[in-house]
């Protein structure tokens, strides 16, 4: 995982944690504040938290998982899979003479 989304990750749950406790704070003065407004500040805080929690077990696991084993990248099915070599019946394996083998001429 990119180090420059955990930094975003990180910066927003810094911010929601201030956010929250500022507010929290703001409700033990003289003016009027919102019970709702404070559980949904602690809300955002608890989820913003919890999202760079996540992030950062991925990136541990994935920097602790190393080069994983050799096999087809990105889902590339095998090979030997059927796939858009043609219709049935063509070219067999390689090497076998085709239209692009065979010389003109």
């Amino acid at each position: 995982m990119p180090t420059d989304h955990l930094e975003d990750l990180r910066t927003s749950a810094h911010y929601a944690r201030e956010r929250y406790q500022l507010y929290k704070a703001k409700t033990h003065g003289p003016r009027p504040t919102s019970e709702a407004r404070l559980l949904e500040l602690q809300r955002a805080c608890e989820q913003a938290q919890q999202r760079l929690d996540f992030a950062q077990a991925e990136a541990r696991r994935a920097r602790d998982a190393g080069p994983g084993p050799a096999g087809p990248a990105d889902g590339d099915a095998p090979a030997d899979a059927a796939g858009p070599a043609g219709p049935a019946g063509s070219a067999g394996p390689a090497g076998s003479a085709g239209p692009a083998d065979t010389e003109l001429g």
